[in-house]
């Protein structure tokens, strides 16, 4: 399993969304339903409503979770409530709101996660994730997980790429 934060979070609620749960067509230039997701938890239109309610400039923390392997319903429950709880620890699952979509694309799981950057209860600021100090937690957490359920490691030496190439390359140089 990989654990992945990205740096969005300061629009409105519509953009993570609808990354989410739609795909752009651009020959209809229309929005459809995007093939192979799937909601797990949350709703959608309150995530999208309490997002656009947030006055602060970050109003949600967004990422995903992402298996080499087809994993069960009940495992996806179990480290989805693990990964909330190593965010939120002895926090109170009704003082935030997340919104949990699975995606299966390119042979893989993804469980992706947008969470707004709200207390529920008192309506102030949430930080479910500060990359600085909650880093070396996640990643403790990451380790236990892909041994307690047998996944497909990142770190392992077996999986390491022999070449790593930049990704500003020029393609005629990427090739060669």
């Amino acid at each position: 399993m990989i654990v992945k934060f990205f740096k969005h979070g300061t629009g409105g609620g519509k953009a993570p969304v609808r990354y989410l749960t739609e795909t752009y067509d651009k020959e209809e230039k229309i929005w459809e339903e995007r093939e192979n997701s799937k909601v797990l938890r949350g709703n959608v239109f309150q995530i999208e409503q309490q997002i656009d309610s947030i006055e602060n400039k970050q109003k949600y923390t967004s990422g995903v979770l992402s298996f080499a392997e087809t994993i069960t319903l009940g495992q996806k429950e179990q480290i989805i409530d693990g990964f909330e709880s190593t965010l939120f620890p002895g926090l109170d699952k009704t003082r935030y709101s997340s919104l949990w979509v699975e995606h299966r694309e390119h042979d893989r799981t993804e469980l992706h996660f947008v969470i707004p950057r709200q207390d529920l209860w008192t309506g102030k600021g949430l930080q479910p994730y500060f990359h600085s100090s909650d880093k070396n937690l996640v990643d403790s957490w990451k380790e236990i997980v892909n041994i307690e359920h047998k996944l497909a490691d990142p770190n392992d030496p077996k999986r390491q790429r022999g070449l790593v190439l930049s990704r500003d390359l020029p393609r005629d140089n990427k090739n060669a």
